[in-house]
């Protein structure tokens, strides 16, 4: 159990720590976005703020949530302070297309199309396939096969290929960097 623990924790370190790297000032690819944040003095952040653990209203009304925590952070490493800007995701890339913010800090799942528009950081996370069934019915569906006949919900222009690519692209790049930092190398 403590094992576990402490391979996620080692894990989140390392993810932690690709994601500073991905989201440096280096990733401002216009100069002029950097020095006009510097100028003003405030980071312009948009994210979702209404999933948690990611980013959400707490008890104290206040957004929360490890998206809000990096993008102190990040607003910090750059001199400057955050300002938040709650968004709705089908007008996240939007807001960023049109200035209003300077950055997206929320889940945004990496695809083709868009890494021609914009610069992504390392992934931090990684959506998987989830299942919902109504309370009462948790033992009927084990297998895709029990989906036979029924009624399957799905989300609308989800990339989940786009994002199975990437999942398995960031997790090798976690375990190959874990396995480098405590393997010697003779050569």
């Amino acid at each position: 159990m403590k094992l576990a623990l402490l391979g996620r924790q080692a894990l989140m370190g390392v993810m932690a720590v690709a994601l500073v790297a991905g989201m440096s000032a280096k990733s401002f690819a216009d100069e002029g976005l950097l020095n006009k944040v510097k100028e003003r003095g405030t980071l312009l952040v948009g994210l979702e703020g209404t999933y948690p653990p990611f980013s959400f209203q707490g008890d104290d009304g206040k957004l929360t949530g490890f998206e809000v925590d990096f993008a102190e952070a990040l607003a910090k490493h750059l001199g400057v302070k955050a300002s938040l800007k709650p968004t709705k995701w089908d007008g996240m890339l939007a807001s960023l297309d049109s200035k209003r913010i300077d950055v997206v800090i929320n889940q945004v799942t990496i695809s083709d199309v868009r890494k021609k528009k914009y610069d992504f950081s390392t992934p931090y996370t990684v959506s998987g396939v989830q299942a919902l069934v109504k309370k009462g019915n948790e033992g009927t569906i084990k297998t895709a096969a029990d989906l036979q006949g029924k009624k399957v919900g799905v989300g609308w222009g989800l990339t989940m290929k786009s994002g199975y690519v990437n999942m398995f692209r960031a997790w090798i790049s976690v375990l190959m960097t874990m396995i480098l930092q405590n393997t010697r190398i003779c050569a």
